[in-house]
């Protein structure tokens, strides 16, 4: 499960007012997978380039979040609507 992550300068109570949505077992494992995939590439080279696959995290989530495409687009302005909606597909 997700777990809240307290950020410098907000305080516990305002905390809790952070959305954190509950991730099913189907959902959670192909970010588990792409987390272990990227830990055993840089455990490997940790100089290795393992934005793509932090990418793909990223997609994920915004998954999980239930954003649409514009609003995942205000946080990854780089981010395509075909990319969004195939990662959508795979993540269903």
């Amino acid at each position: 499960m997700i777990k809240i992550l307290l950020l410098e300068g907000i305080n516990k109570n305002a905390s809790r007012n952070i959305p954190i949505p509950t991730a099913t077992a189907k959902q959670q494992q192909p970010i588990i997978d792409l987390v272990e995939q990227i830990l055993s590439e840089k455990k490997q080279n940790p100089q290795t380039d393992t934005s793509m696959l932090e990418h793909q995290i990223d997609l994920l989530v915004y998954h999980l979040y239930g954003l649409t495409f514009e609003e995942a687009q205000i946080i990854d302005s780089n981010l395509t609507k075909e990319e969004f909606e195939k990662s959508k597909q795979n993540f269903l």
